[in-house]
């Protein structure tokens, strides 16, 4: 009979993130996007829907104003064990490894976008251009990581780049990789050490420990999708000791579902907001093209002093109808 770990492999990396500790600060994002070559999201694109963000920092109010409380969480692809971004490419662009990853290979993808619309947490992208950055940054860029040209998909990685670098450098010293020893460029930038990543296979290691805890929930459980993304629940700090030693489970339990029923809410309402950008954006654009045909009381023709056939307009007023 074969165990967890010789099914799926020696490691199976997984990340915490304590939603306590989770200031909104975005450092996470600006390491992510330096670390992985992530293309600068200038204001054409974020108006078009078209920004590009491996990771995410929600944010969200509870209660009514003025007794308001902001809650933050960081999404990112949560390399689900049973992705149904996966069995829906085509090209088996997207697939799952030994150690627990979802992996993307770039040079495979044809750009369906098929992983992105069965992807229930809007953690993948479509390259619509090819990414440029300003002359002053070039020499910025990591060399670990390929950059991705127009027409693939991109997600979160969990950084293998440096998964693999210190798995070799272990390797070539002839020991084994210690608990806390890789770090993804989110976790080593989290000032507040809110982002623990490591092996979920080790019982000794800080996430498999912060998995089994009462507070650790997943994002949109219904699915059964089962992340190796993990998130502990935040903190009431008005509940008092009392209520946490007779009634604690009950509390955190509510505390889940209600910031679940918050996060739901929250991806519906963006998935609603892009696709009226995107209608707002198809509207502009007929409106330019309609703009662009002949006006009644017109035709158009050809005039055969012009290269190629090239069309002009022609009115038919009575000041044209000579």
């Amino acid at each position: 009979m074969t165990t967890d770990v010789e099914k799926f492999g020696t490691r199976n990396w997984g990340m915490i993130a304590d939603l306590d500790k989770c200031t909104g600060c975005q450092a996470c994002v600006l390491a992510c996007q330096a670390e992985n070559n992530i293309p600068i999201n200038t204001q054409d694109r974020v108006e078009r829907a078209r920004s590009i963000s491996w990771i995410r920092v929600e944010r969200y109010w509870e209660g009514d104003f003025p007794d308001t409380k902001a809650r933050f969480i960081p999404i990112m692809c949560q390399h689900c064990e049973n992705a149904p971004c996966e069995p829906v490419c085509p090209v088996y662009a997207s697939y799952h490894n030994s150690e627990g990853l979802n992996v993307q290979v770039y040079n495979r993808c044809v750009g369906t976008r098929y992983c992105a619309n069965a992807c229930p947490y809007i953690v993948r992208f479509f390259n619509y251009w090819d990414p440029v950055w300003p002359e002053s940054l070039r020499n910025h860029l990591n060399p670990d990581v390929t950059i991705r040209s127009r027409g693939i998909m991109e997600k979160c990685s969990f950084c293998i780049q440096r998964i693999n670098r210190t798995s070799r450098k272990a390797k070539s010293e002839g020991r084994e990789l210690e608990d806390g020893e890789i770090q993804t460029a989110c976790s080593a930038a989290c000032g507040t050490h809110g982002i623990v990543f490591g092996d979920l296979n080790d019982p000794e290691s800080r996430v498999s420990k912060l998995k089994n805890h009462k507070r650790a929930f997943t994002l949109l459980e219904q699915f059964g999708t089962e992340p190796n993304v993990i998130y502990l629940a935040k903190i009431d700090p008005n509940m008092r000791v009392g209520d946490l030693n007779t009634n604690e489970e009950d509390a955190i339990r509510k505390v889940i579902v209600d910031l679940q029923l918050l996060i739901e809410g929250e991806l519906r309402t963006e998935n609603i907001k892009n696709v009226k950008r995107l209608q707002d954006i198809g509207s502009y654009r007929g409106l330019r093209h309609r703009k662009s045909l002949p006006v009644r009381g017109q035709r158009t023709k050809t005039n055969s002093r012009t290269k190629r056939g090239r069309k002009q307009t022609v009115g038919l007023g009575k000041k044209a109808a000579v």
